[in-house]
């Protein structure tokens, strides 16, 4: 996710995707099965957890365009609900990839596109106020905070904390509202492809850059470099979840549930879960079906206790973070439960930081 202040087709793909796994053994999901090499844990990863993830973005986002489109053409609360479904659809695998926002998403910047936090709601109002041709072209043309995730949860979900309100939203759908949703749905759906092409191996193939870490890539001169990246990337999120984004709203008095992110849909607590999650899938390597050597099975070679120990507080984060419930009640109503949450992924972070980073010799 980027705060900011407001101011290939795709069966082409999976088989990219197939051929990616070539010389990569499955494993148990545990990664504890067999003695892991750091070389197994880069490709592991990298093709079974981050480039499959983004693969399902793309298709997801495919799903959420075709939606918003249907919606556009038949305004109807059934089609309000299957658009607002396709978003959330949409926004899990996102979520669960920012436990690796490293290399294109980073740097094209696909991570700013599509989920920049807050919403410029002022300047969108005023564009739907205007006669301006509201196309893909014109939405890619905007300022960050004007497209991607958050405007189309906006425009999808509407500006109110009255569920009965969300009821009768699709009977005050304007056209100039429909024709932004679908602008803004083919806007996200060009960056996730950009993004997923940018991993192709037959296309930019940073995966190929990833993978030949130590062996030739230019970017990653050892495999210490890539896994440093894959550690350092999830120890970062945790950070980000535990300090910014379940905190943004408390640096005003009183707090401004304004700067909770996903506030319009109440999905919040989902995307703070699935944050957490994408560092599961990465210390396993699990996502999916897929399987593989993560970083739990470099670790158990190591350290099991601490192994053990590492998987416990994923879990325990997990669950007391959805034990928060609808977060934008607790900014306003029971603080006490972001504040549990917060500690059990600050505890993670701690042991991920001080104690696994030089178990593993990646500090």
């Amino acid at each position: 996710m980027d705060h900011r202040p407001v101011v290939v087709a795709l069966a082409g793909a999976l088989s990219l995707f197939a051929i990616a796994f070539i010389g990569c053994d499955k494993g148990t999901g545990n990664g504890d099965a067999t003695p892991a090499s750091a070389r197994q844990v880069i490709l592991d990863v990298s093709s079974k957890v981050i480039y499959a993830t983004y693969v399902d973005l793309n298709t997801t986002a495919d799903t959420l365009l075709q939606a918003v489109n249907r919606l556009a053409q038949t305004p109807n609360a059934a089609n309000l609900a299957l658009a607002q479904q396709a978003w959330r659809n949409t926004r899990i695998p996102w979520e669960r990839s920012e436990g690796f926002l490293f290399g294109p998403v980073a740097t094209i910047p696909v991570d700013a596109a599509i989920d920049t936090w807050p919403l410029n709601q002022a300047d969108l109002d005023t564009i739907l106020k205007s006669n301006v041709p509201l196309t893909k072209e014109y939405v890619d043309s905007l300022d960050f905070s004007l497209k991607g995730f958050h405007t189309l949860e906006y425009l999808l979900f509407g500006d109110s904390t009255n569920p009965n309100a969300i009821v009768r939203y699709p009977a005050n759908l304007t056209a100039r509202q429909l024709e932004y949703l679908k602008a803004a749905a083919a806007s996200l759906k060009s960056e996730t492809n950009i993004l997923v092409q940018a991993w192709n191996p037959a296309s930019g193939n940073f995966l190929g850059s990833f993978q030949s870490a130590g062996q030739g890539s230019t970017k990653y001169k050892s495999e210490e470099d890539a896994l440093k990246e894959l550690l350092y990337s999830v120890i970062n999120i945790c950070d980000e979840v535990a300090n910014e984004k379940m905190y943004h709203a408390f640096r005003f008095d009183p707090p401004d549930r304004n700067q909770e992110e996903s506030r319009f849909s109440n999905n919040s607590t989902t995307d703070f879960a699935n944050n957490l999650r994408s560092v599961r899938n990465v210390y396993f390597c699990n996502y999916g079906s897929n399987s593989g050597q993560g970083l739990k099975a470099l670790l158990q070679a190591k350290n099991p206790a601490l192994a053990g120990e590492v998987e416990a507080q994923i879990d325990s984060a997990i669950n007391r973070t959805l034990a928060m419930g609808v977060f934008s009640e607790d900014i306003l109503r029971a603080k006490d439960k972001i504040d549990s949450a917060s500690a059990k992924i600050r505890a993670l972070r701690s042991t991920l930081m001080l104690r696994v980073a030089p178990a593993l010799g990646l500090e």
